[in-house]
């Protein structure tokens, strides 16, 4: 319908992007320069666009959020994955994660999230990324020691929850004019 992104964002209270990761920084700083605050759902956008999306936030007063997963359960994962490595620090730590086999980024942004949250790299905590079928989202998480292990897991069976979180953060950032790009963990909090 619109060919032109100023036109659909004049029209928008908050512009949610899921966009491609060259198209989504040149969005983002479109929506901001409009005094438009957005939410950002867009995985892989590389440190150049992170830091234009952010000077434009912050020049323009606007409010963003941004995650590589807008899952609610998902980030509940992230955390308690977390608090497992505190507390059972001698342990080895794999993990799995299982995609659609169209899916172009190995490992997701969600495993490169949650190895982040534990202070790891691939390098260190080993990924084994499946890409198979249509599977929406399956991450797990294995802790092995003491002669035991722990495993915990987050399926995906529906878009419905990155829907919902996005539609949670947008409903969230509407009023705030901080000029901060804020992290969904925020959201949810």
């Amino acid at each position: 319908m619109f060919n032109d992104a100023q036109k659909a964002f004049s029209l928008a209270d908050v512009v949610i992007d899921f966009s491609t990761k060259e198209a989504c920084a040149e969005n983002m700083c479109t929506a901001a320069a409009m005094g438009k605050n957005f939410v950002i759902g867009t995985t892989g956008i590389n440190e150049d666009g992170l830091k234009k999306i952010k000077a434009a936030t912050a020049n323009s007063n606007a409010s963003g959020v941004i995650s590589g997963n807008f899952s609610v359960g998902v980030n509940v994962f992230i955390e308690t994955a977390r608090l497992l490595q505190q507390r059972l620090p001698n342990y080895e730590i794999e993990m799995i994660e299982v995609h659609h086999n169209q899916k172009k980024d190995s490992p997701s942004g969600t495993a490169l999230r949650t190895l982040a949250a534990l202070g790891k790299t691939k390098e260190q905590i080993p990924v084994h990324a499946l890409r198979m079928g249509d599977v929406i989202g399956d991450h797990s998480v294995i802790f092995a020691g003491n002669s035991e292990r722990i495993e915990i897991t987050h399926r995906a069976t529906s878009r419905k929850c990155f829907a919902q979180g996005a539609l949670l953060s947008a409903k969230w950032v509407n009023e705030k004019r901080d000029g901060i790009l804020h992290d969904f963990r925020e959201v949810i909090v």
